[in-house]
């Protein structure tokens, strides 16, 4: 039994949300993959706690190809020959 002042349980609240046909998961994805076309990925990285290579194909799927800029920043520095 869930007393007033209570939080909802995650369950509980995905009933609710269900009950008036919200689809957490997919409006969940949606807003995720609006962000990502409007902020620089290396942003979303530390804002949202979200694997680089996660942000930058978000993005790419958004439209924003500069997001790969931040794939080939973060790649290791070659030298030498060959290389």
């Amino acid at each position: 039994m869930r007393f007033p002042g209570q939080p909802l349980s995650g369950y509980l609240l995905v009933v609710r949300l269900l009950a008036v046909a919200v689809q957490p998961c997919q409006d969940r994805a949606t807003a995720l993959l609006t962000l990502a076309s409007q902020v620089p990925a290396a942003i979303l990285v530390r804002m949202r706690g979200i694997h680089r290579q996660v942000t930058v194909q978000w993005q790419q799927a958004s439209g924003d190809w500069s997001a790969s800029a931040v794939d080939v920043a973060a790649r290791p520095v070659r030298t030498g020959p060959g290389n």
